[in-house]
């Protein structure tokens, strides 16, 4: 069966799409707590039905809690509680509620996932993934399953009895992550991408790039940090998000809201940055 909990310190990230404020989060919160009592629960908030903000906050808090690790600063054992399920796996009219499978995922830090298996939840953190795992647990049978069901793997899984898994899948069976993808809105209005530095050609700080996002056309200046430009600004540059040395590309507008600018798009849109080299001006208000 394995050790009980109840000894540990552990910290739970409950990752939904159930919407930021919704009592929702609460009705999780009350299932949780009671099957784990004593485990640490956080929820974090991603846009409804959008896969592609739920693994951009997967791999984000994944790769945090690898820098804790390697700093020897980790003490709490981590798991997260993913669910977003937006039932695309079958356009047909669904029977008794069915949606995505349940599985289990095991990081190469130790991490362990218990999610659903939607799209690109699992894109970009599929490198950092070392065993993957159905949950033999319903599918079907409850429209709130994340409340009503699968808690019940969470708390096995937390427990130590993985007897609850089933079949080993094919880590390859995981969509790629795709560039070019808004990832995240933040709160200042900053546009959190899946771009890489290396996906946008031989840009040095100062040169002048095209952003197209919707039926927008700007232009922005590429530089090393998002403050590197005057205020009023539209900007490329490497953010906060991602692995030290890599981030992903971050758009931001200096005191006001590259969202804003570019007609406020979502997680999951397409996004192109297109070099202008070797134009120098852009750094001009």
């Amino acid at each position: 069966m394995g050790e009980n909990v109840a000894n540990k310190d552990v910290q739970i990230y409950v990752i939904a799409d159930y919407g930021k404020g919704d009592p929702a989060f609460a009705e999780v919160y009350q299932f949780v707590s009671n099957l784990l009592p004593h485990a640490d629960i956080k929820e974090v908030h991603v846009d409804p039905l959008n896969t592609t903000n739920t693994g951009f906050w997967i791999n984000q808090l994944a790769l945090n809690h690898a820098k804790l690790q390697a700093s020897g600063d980790l003490t709490k054992k981590t798991y997260f509680y993913v669910n977003t399920a937006p039932r695309r796996d079958n356009k047909d009219a669904r029977r008794n509620n069915e949606g995505e499978g349940l599985v289990y995922a095991k990081l190469k830090t130790g991490l362990e996932i218990v999610g659903v298996f939607a799209d690109d939840v699992f894109s970009l953190v599929k490198p950092l993934i070392e065993e993957l795992r159905v949950i033999d647990i319903r599918r079907d049978g409850d429209q709130f399953r994340s409340r009503d069901i699968f808690p019940y793997a969470l708390k096995d899984i937390v427990n130590g009895n993985y007897s609850i898994l089933g079949k080993k899948m094919d880590i390859s069976s995981i969509q790629d992550p795709e560039s070019g993808i808004i990832a995240h809105v933040d709160g200042y209005g900053n546009i959190k991408t899946t771009y890489m530095p290396s996906d946008l050609g031989h840009l040095t700080p100062g040169d002048e790039v095209k952003v197209v996002a919707r039926d927008l056309d700007l232009c922005a200046a590429y530089v090393g940090g998002i403050f590197g430009v005057k205020e009023g600004q539209l900007c490329v540059a490497p953010g906060s998000s991602g692995e030290k040395g890599n981030r992903f590309i971050e758009l931001s507008v200096r005191h006001g809201s590259a969202a804003a600018a570019l007609g406020h798009p979502k997680p999951g849109e397409t996004l192109l940055v297109e070099n202008l080299v070797p134009k120098k001006a852009a750094l001009r208000s």
